[in-house]
This record gives structure tokens, C-alpha cells and sequence, in this order.
């Protein structure tokens, strides 16, 4: 079993397209969502979360934790302008949320290859 995840791991993981708008290597993902979605109040009760993708046939699955970040810096470094469709308000909108995922075990399926790790 091979110990770190492959090139192709991480560029399937850090590739997702949607609200993610950021990541730290394979582990840290930051996503922009409603602070009044069903999701949101979800990760408040129970921030256990998971975050997979795939290409073809190989895929990457990441379980970890959410968290809400209420901290005002980070969220304005992370605003983008195609948010506004969102959040009309701007980074000040109240609407406007942010979840950092932080994963602690990954998954890979890669060329046929299964692996699971802590990370």
C-alpha cells in the first residue's frame, strides 16, 4: 500500500468546481453556503462531514469535520465576486457563510488501486 496519496489524488481533490473556494492540499477545503441553510444548521449539530470526487473511475473520499467560520478577516479574504449573485450584501451579507471541511481520513480508488489513510 502506498503511504501518501498520488498526483492524481490530489488533483481530483482539489479540482472540485461549485462553491469551493479554496483548499489547502488534499485536507483543507473551504466551501461558501446560507448561513440560514439546512446544511449549515446541520454542521452546527454535527460537524462530522465527508467530501468525495471522481474522475472516470478513479475517486478520492475525504471524512472529517465542518466548521462555520464567523471570523471576519478570513471570510472577506475569501469573498468572491461571483458570490454576489448569493449575496447581494457583499461579505457583510448575513446570508453569507463560510465552512472549512478538515479532513482526518482519506479514501482512494486510483488505477485500480484501493487505499485508505489517516491524514
Amino acid at each position: 500500500l502506498r503511504k501518501e496519496p498520488t498526483k492524481k489524488a490530489v488533483r481530483l481533490a482539489t479540482a472540485m468546481r461549485g462553491s469551493k473556494i479554496k483548499t489547502e492540499g488534499i485536507d483543507t477545503i473551504w466551501f461558501s453556503t446560507g448561513t440560514s441553510s439546512e446544511k449549515t444548521k446541520d454542521f452546527i449539530k454535527n460537524p462530522k462531514a465527508g467530501v468525495a470526487f471522481y474522475e472516470g473511475h478513479d475517486s478520492v473520499t475525504l471524512t472529517g469535520t465542518i466548521e462555520v467560520v464567523s471570523d471576519v478577516e478570513e471570510k472577506k479574504a475569501l469573498w468572491v465576486d461571483w458570490f454576489y449573485e448569493h449575496f447581494p450584501k457583499g461579505v457583510d451579507d448575513p446570508e453569507y457563510c463560510i465552512l472549512k471541511f478538515t479532513a482526518e481520513q482519506a479514501t482512494y480508488w486510483i488505477g485500480n488501486q484501493f487505499i485508505k489513510e489517516k491524514i
